[in-house]
């Protein structure tokens, strides 16, 4: 089938809305962005995501509200992942370490003396980590 050109890509943490839903001529579903979408503009369209780890979530109002209140999610990247630590010292006691591929909700920022920005998390377990 006949497809357009693509208009932006979305982020981990990005909220979409979509207005409609349907079929492209291939018969995959696609989602029309409503105007308040990060990329793209009012009408443009996009595929559902398939399921598996990459897809996206419905966005329930407990979700909404953390959103609003300025929680960020991001995806730990590292091929060994990322410890996580108890405090933002880079000397405070090892949490766990979370695998590569875990998306992590981040609730505070703070710049050591040393110039290293540290990311309080509090999902999927509490504590900090370096990006």
């Amino acid at each position: 089938g006949k497809h357009s050109s693509r208009v932006g890509e979305l982020k981990i943490g990005d909220i979409i809305k979509a207005d409609a839903e349907t079929f492209d001529p291939d018969n995959k579903i696609i989602w029309r962005l409503h105007a308040d979408t990060p990329v793209g503009e009012k009408g443009n369209w996009m595929y559902a995501p398939v399921r598996g780890p990459k897809t996206a979530v419905p966005l329930n109002e407990a979700l909404l509200k953390r959103v609003e209140d300025g929680v960020k999610f991001y995806k730990v990247n590292g091929k060994k992942g990322t410890i996580v630590r108890k405090e933002a010292d880079m000397s405070s006691d090892k949490v766990q370490i979370i695998e590569s591929g875990t998306v992590v909700s981040v609730v505070e920022t703070t710049e050591l003396d040393n110039g290293k920005v540290r990311y309080e998390i509090d999902e999927p377990v509490q504590g900090w980590v370096t990006s």
